[in-house]
C-alpha cells in the first residue's frame, strides 16, 4: 500500500499522498516522469508543468532538503529545504486507485475535492487559474461530498495510479504535508 491518506469512499479504499521523486540520475525512475509529462500534457496543456511539487523523499546529496519535481521544464527536479514555504512549490498529490478501477492509463477522472478547514480550495470554472495558497495551519482533507464537475480534481490516470492534473496548493510545505499524512500513512 502506497504511503499517505486512505479516503474509503463508496466501500472503495483510496490513498491520496506525495509521488516518488527519485532523481535525476535514476533513468527508470526519469521514464516514470517523462511519460507523466506527456499525459498531463495531452489532458490538461494549460495547467501541466505549472511549478514544482513536493515528493516524498529526501534529497540524496542534502539530507536536510526534500524532492521536488516540475514537469516538462528544464531543471525539472529540484532540493528545497522541508520547511520551505513558496508560490514556486506545491502539492500535487497522486491518488493509489482500488482495485479493478477500470480506467486507462491517459484517461481524465474527477474524483473528490481538498477542502482547508472546512472551505473548498478547488474551483475549475474552465479558464486558467492560480492554485491557491495554504494558510499556515490549516487542516486540509478529500471529501467526496460534492458532485459539481468544476470542485472535483482532475487526476490523470497512470496505470494503478492517478497524478493531480496541476497542483492544488502553493506555499505549503514538505514539513505541513507530511505533520497531516500526507506522507506516510494515516487514515482519514
Amino acid at each position: 500500500m502506497p504511503q499517505g491518506k486512505k479516503i474509503i469512499s463508496c466501500d472503495q479504499t483510496y490513498v491520496i499522498g506525495l509521488p516518488k521523486g527519485g532523481s535525476t540520475a535514476d533513468s527508470t525512475v526519469q521514464k516514470h516522469w517523462d511519460r507523466y509529462s506527456e499525459l498531463l500534457r495531452n489532458a490538461s496543456p494549460s495547467h501541466a508543468h505549472r511549478g514544482h511539487f513536493w515528493c516524498r523523499e529526501a534529497s540524496k546529496e542534502v539530507p536536510a532538503a526534500r524532492i521536488a519535481r516540475s514537469l516538462g521544464e528544464e531543471g525539472s527536479w529540484r532540493q528545497y529545504y522541508s520547511a520551505l514555504r513558496s508560490k514556486d512549490v506545491g502539492f500535487r498529490p497522486v491518488m493509489k486507485l482500488p482495485e479493478g478501477h477500470g480506467f486507462q492509463t491517459g484517461d481524465t477522472l474527477r474524483r473528490f475535492t481538498l477542502t482547508m478547514d472546512g472551505r473548498i480550495t478547488y474551483f475549475n470554472a474552465g479558464q486558467k487559474r492560480a492554485p491557491k495558497h495554504y494558510h499556515h495551519g490549516g487542516k486540509l482533507h478529500f471529501v467526496d461530498s460534492y458532485t459539481d464537475n468544476r470542485l472535483l480534481i482532475p487526476w490523470v490516470v497512470v496505470g494503478d495510479y492517478a497524478i493531480a492534473a496541476e497542483n492544488l496548493l502553493v506555499d505549503i510545505s514538505w514539513d505541513d504535508l507530511c505533520s497531516q499524512g500526507f506522507v506516510s500513512e494515516s487514515s482519514v
